[in-house]
């Protein structure tokens, strides 16, 4: 089983009637999901337990410490020193929520007051979070439905040409839609889909 979805919502989501395949299924499973998070170039997970994290900012001056998705930060420290919430930083995005009030991750530390100490190539900010996602966005799911399902019938299909499936005809295709779904959880690193 995936982290997106199941083998049984896939095989409802393809109409499928045939039985002992669910081999197949959790291989197209586990491909969507790895096409997805590099597209997305993050890892879309449900968080769990709290771990610690070294980080360095991009630069400097630097105000913003990009950091892994997380739900909630227990502490941040900088060369050794302990910094305040609210006093020393602020987690964002603020209110950890997109402009349309979806659920977002913090992914990102600011400063409040200067900026965050760069010494190269070596990490001075250890924060410790729980890292991951509350839940996985609905838009995740679905697109990782789609690119599945395009992964099971392009196995069917030669050279570019139409193949048969259970459903009729495909043809090899780019899925829009997969892009639409995964718009707005490519990470910072990320500048668009190959």
């Amino acid at each position: 089983m995936g982290r997106y979805l199941s083998e049984a919502q896939l095989k409802a989501y393809g109409w499928s009637t045939t039985v002992n395949d669910l081999n197949d299924y959790t291989a197209a499973i586990l491909a969507a999901e790895q096409g997805l998070d590099n597209a997305c170039q993050r890892q879309i997970i449900v968080a769990s337990a709290s771990s610690a994290l070294s980080f360095r900012p991009e630069g400097w001056p630097s105000k913003t410490l990009w950091i892994r998705d997380c739900t909630a930060v227990a502490s941040v420290v900088e060369y050794g020193a302990t910094l305040t919430a609210d006093v020393d930083y602020v987690l964002e995005p603020i209110a950890a929520e997109q402009w349309s009030g979806e659920a977002r991750p913090y992914d990102r530390i600011t400063k409040v007051n200067g900026a965050w100490t760069y010494d190269g190539p070596i990490p001075r900010v250890v924060v410790t979070a729980t890292w991951g996602w509350a839940a996985i966005p609905p838009g995740a799911v679905e697109a990782c439905k789609v690119a599945a399902k395009a992964f099971l019938d392009g196995r069917d299909i030669s050279f570019g040409l139409a193949g048969l499936t259970e459903g009729g005809g495909v043809s090899e295709r780019e899925a829009k839609a997969v892009r639409d779904f995964i718009r707005d959880y490519r990470g910072h690193h990320s500048i668009g889909l190959a």
